[in-house]
């Protein structure tokens, strides 16, 4: 069979190859024009999946090596009776250290503690409830808003209404993006609610860029010096570059991006493609080298290092001045994929409370002498 995927999933050739022609191209290249002879589409969240895309194909099975499936007009997939799959979770872990890094990065560049402050999480699933952990190791208080989830540790206050996250003193969104229906999430944070944040207040979005209203937020940083954290924008891969300049980290939609979760996610498709196809899963992920060894004393300093975000931050937008900016987004999110989670990170701390810290954020500790 003929199998078209995303040239960034890396070793996706390896994995297929034995069940027929692996064709990559660029995300963004992926058309009906493409896809019109293959009974496989493998893609990631930058291809949207449409009606109009499908409809002269011979797609049998469509998967994305992602958690969200906004991009999938799962409708359309169904009607046309072409199996689909995605990686729910496979990213979760590395937008969680993103967010910590992020956290840890605000700190330490307004002198301000993380003890005791408050996170507001809008939305407790795999990506929000790893959230909601790596705070929790960092000594803040978890509060969240999920409707479809029940219960959650005793310690992580769940509040009666979204708008609750509001008075928190980092808001953090993970959500799906959904235009319809009781909870819709598309601009949720608008101009009003916009106005309701506390003056001290940190905003970071890590999950669809429309969840926020882009214009509106604009205008209120123009009238507000409030730390913001954007990671997804609306009008991806050209974001506003007047909304770039005046948020403090700005990444072309990498939270999720790291090695460890590239891998969950193309072996979870893997996995589902073999289920379909009837047949044992012979392929596995090649073991991933350490990331190396960082010699530490402080809790904010590691997370803020290994989690990247001032690298990220720095890259992105000296690529914007040099380069057209949808191609910079693209350049940037394919030099962000060699991100390390913390996990492969050899830590060596002379304090043992900082240590256990540390081993709790999920870093591979010794104890110096």
């Amino acid at each position: 069979m003929k199998i078209v995927a995303d040239s960034a999933l890396q070793d996706v050739t390896e994995a297929f190859a034995r069940f027929g022609d692996v064709v990559t191209l660029p995300g963004r290249a992926i058309d009906a024009a493409a896809v019109r002879d293959a009974e496989v589409l493998l893609v990631r969240s930058v291809t949207p999946v449409t009606a109009k895309l499908i409809a002269s194909s011979r797609l049998r099975f469509v998967a994305t090596a992602t958690s969200g499936v906004d991009h999938l007009e799962i409708a359309a997939l169904e009607a046309a009776g072409i199996q689909w799959a995605h990686a729910p979770g496979c990213n979760a872990l590395a937008v969680a250290e993103y967010v910590a890094g992020c956290l840890a990065w605000l700190a330490q560049q307004t002198g301000q503690s993380l003890c005791g402050k408050s996170l507001g999480i809008m939305g407790l699933g795999q990506t929000g409830s790893r959230v909601a952990a790596m705070a929790d190791a960092l000594g803040m208080t978890v509060r969240w808003f999920d409707p479809f989830v029940p219960a959650a540790r005793p310690d992580w206050q769940k509040l009666a209404k979204a708008d609750e996250l509001l008075a928190c003193d980092v808001l953090s969104l993970h959500v799906p993006l959904i235009s319809e229906g009781v909870y819709p999430t598309h601009h949720w944070l608008d101009a009003s609610r916009l106005a309701r944040l506390p003056a001290h207040s940190w905003l970071i979005n890590a999950c669809r860029g429309a969840v926020v209203d882009n214009h509106a937020l604009l205008q209120h940083l123009q009238q507000h010096d409030r730390p913001v954290v954007l990671d997804v924008w609306e009008n991806e891969p050209t974001p506003d570059l007047h909304l770039l300049e005046k948020v403090r980290i700005a990444t072309p939609h990498i939270a999720g991006y790291s090695q460890a979760g590239k891998q969950r996610g193309l072996q979870m498709i893997y996995q589902a493609f073999c289920d379909w196809q009837g047949v044992p899963a012979e392929w596995q992920a090649p073991a991933l080298p350490p990331a190396g060894v960082l010699a530490v004393d402080d809790v904010l300093a590691a997370v803020a290092q290994a989690s990247c975000v001032q690298a990220l931050d720095r890259h992105f937008r000296q690529a914007i001045k040099t380069q057209d900016l949808a191609a910079a987004f693209d350049a940037c999110r394919r030099d962000a994929a060699s991100r390390a989670e913390f996990s492969s990170w050899q830590l060596q701390c002379p304090d043992a409370d900082v240590a256990r810290k540390l081993a709790s954020l999920g870093f591979s500790v010794e104890t110096a002498c």
